[in-house]
């Protein structure tokens, strides 16, 4: 597959993976490696990990979440919603 096809990898906030960057140490090629990426993200394996390791930091106490910034570039939008429903706040 081409790089416009695979992109520049998987992505997270500051960190970038190049599939042609992916040691040969995992033992798998890169095209199976982007593969199983696109399957695995489809599943939604990522966001569930992702909330996993949230609850056991919180479980160990670990977890602070006194101060967080949410990224409204990851927060669906309800489609074709343009419009609040009912007013929030005075006036």
């Amino acid at each position: 597959m081409s790089r416009a096809a695979h992109g520049d990898g998987p992505r997270a906030p500051g960190v970038r993976c190049a599939w042609r960057a992916l040691p040969p140490c995992f033992g798998i090629s890169k095209s199976t490696a982007h593969r199983r990426f696109l399957i695995w993200s489809r599943a939604g394996v990522w966001g569930r990990l992702h909330e996993e390791i949230l609850h056991r930091l919180d479980d160990a106490g670990l977890l602070d979440l006194s101060r967080a910034v949410l990224d409204s570039a990851h927060v669906r939008a309800k489609k074709g919603r343009t419009h609040r429903s009912k007013p929030h706040g005075p006036g």
